[in-house]
């Protein structure tokens, strides 16, 4: 989440944001970039593993985005109709919002 530029925002003074910067996501991106391009996993995620580990749990191989969100997004049995189904639903809602701003003007 961003956080706001306006240096009377609480969450804006937590991550150092004030009049004329550009907030949390700005300094974070590099660090992502870096992360991906250079192949490695954050370090949040063996870290994950750890605590979970401490807490009597299994850990997981790979990262965040295998374990958490391909599953989400492509779930078992997901079929190409299905896919094509959801693209399309995606595509009309996104229409309808954008013909009702249009509208408004």
């Amino acid at each position: 989440m961003a956080c706001s530029s306006s240096s009377s925002s609480r969450a804006a003074q937590r991550c150092g944001a004030g009049p004329g910067s550009r907030g949390c996501t700005c300094r974070r991106s590099p660090w992502a970039i870096w992360i991906e391009w250079s192949g490695r996993i954050c370090p949040l995620t063996p870290l994950e593993n750890e605590f979970r580990r401490a807490a009597g749990l299994a850990g997981y191989g790979g990262g965040f985005i295998e374990h958490y969100l391909l599953p989400a997004i492509y779930p078992d049995g997901l079929t190409r109709g299905v896919q094509i189904g959801l693209g399309a639903l995606v595509a009309l809602v996104n229409l309808m919002v954008y013909a009702r701003l249009l509208l408004r003007r």
